[in-house]
């Protein structure tokens, strides 16, 4: 079994269709949590240099919350986009729970998993300034200045090929064409967007 998981990893890098196809039809789900938890602290690791939690927490304080925080918080987030597909899909006749496509999320994610090695590498160049609001990469040389930019890159095709393949898994598991597949993902962002614009439009009215 742990041959199959390894293949299955491996394939959602070169042939993620037929991979997602096995995923389900196996119901691999072992490592569901243990992604969802890992996915979880690369995105609180994202949110703490944007946040620039640094100037709080130092740098010891901000990688123990976005362990913590991360494992343990971070998958609210993927269920309720789990949810909201599962929703929204019933719309253009999707039959797709919330369970099953929670699992094609874990597996979509694992490509921005692999930006936690990128957090790592910034934090052995930059320390804690990388969590800091006054940040400067123009004090620094252009070694550390490449470094900095080629995680970026990397980061941005990571987050790029995990939408990827989120598109190709929800085609697979609700039995959609990938443009139906786009619609569903979609009819999820607006599910959200549209009552945050709404509200935003309601409270400016009230000023």
């Amino acid at each position: 079994m742990e041959k199959i998981y390894k293949e299955t990893f491996i394939g959602l890098f070169t042939k993620p269709k037929e991979t997602f196809k096995t995923i389900i039809d196996l119901k691999l789900n072992k490592y569901q949590v243990s992604l969802l938890m890992l996915a979880g602290i690369s995105n609180a690791l994202s949110r703490a240099v944007d946040k620039h939690t640094g100037d709080i927490f130092g740098l010891t304080g901000t990688i123990i919350i976005c362990i913590i925080a991360g494992a343990l918080f971070g998958w609210i987030g993927f269920y309720f986009l789990s949810w909201l597909i599962s929703f929204t899909g019933e719309w253009i006749n999707g039959k797709a729970k919330t369970g099953d496509i929670l699992n094609i999320v874990s597996y979509s994610l694992t490509p921005t998993i692999l930006s936690i090695l990128i957090y790592v590498i910034y934090i052995l160049t930059f320390e804690e300034s990388i969590f800091q609001k006054d940040f400067d990469l123009s004090a620094y040389d252009t070694i550390s200045y490449l470094i900095f930019i080629i995680g970026f890159v990397i980061n941005l095709g990571l987050t790029v090929f995990y939408l990827f393949l989120l598109v190709i898994g929800i085609s697979v598991l609700q039995v959609f064409s990938i443009g139906k597949s786009l619609l569903n993902l979609l009819y999820a962002a607006l599910t959200v967007i549209v009552p945050i614009i709404l509200i935003a439009l309601f409270f400016g009215l009230l000023k």
